[in-house]
């Protein structure tokens, strides 16, 4: 909540990890109040839910009254919020830590990027959970955000250039 004191202030230069450059905070658009680099991934929250249980949620709908778990602070908190009852959205320190709540049965669903969702749903520890394919979230840009006005930006999306004309953007994307 305090990222945008510490960017202005310089106790961060830029914020990063999973920074969504198309969405707002408090009805203001984040572009309003930072400067993004280029666009580096495209993301997409989905919701997960045990596999049993799939046919149970066949769109938002199905959603109201349910509860969920999401990372806290997340894009996924504000649409699970909009979805179902803000009380009953429960908030984990990582995306990796609502899988359990809903293995577990603590939870009926999650909300979570879906590249992390397929990676994880239907393997291993797992294999019970599935991605809600009926319910289609709105895209991410995820983007570096630094004060306006810095230096940085340019420098980083030169970086950026390169990495992409040297395929090691894309190499970076599949392995991570």
């Amino acid at each position: 909540s305090q990222k945008y004191n510490e960017l202005n202030s310089g106790a961060i230069d830029c914020i990063w990890n999973g920074f969504t450059a198309n969405s707002t905070d408090n009805g203001v658009k984040r572009s309003d109040l930072v400067d993004f680099s280029y666009g580096y991934m495209l993301n997409q929250q989905c919701i997960v839910v045990k596999k049993d249980n799939v046919a149970n949620f066949t769109d938002e709908a199905s959603l109201k009254g349910k509860t969920a778990c999401v990372e806290g602070g997340s894009a996924g908190e504000a649409y699970a919020k909009k979805a179902t009852d803000a009380d009953k959205v429960l908030n984990a320190t990582s995306q990796l830590k609502a899988f359990p709540e809903v293995k577990s049965g603590a939870v009926d669903f999650i909300v979570v990027d879906i590249l992390l969702a397929q990676n994880l749903c239907g393997k291993g520890d797992y294999t019970d959970l599935a991605i809600v394919d009926s319910i289609k979230l709105d895209s991410e840009i995820y983007a570096i955000g630094f004060k306006k006005g810095s230096d940085l930006t340019a420098k980083v999306n030169d970086a950026i250039k390169k990495l992409e004309a040297n395929g090691k953007l894309m190499e970076l994307a599949t392995k991570y």
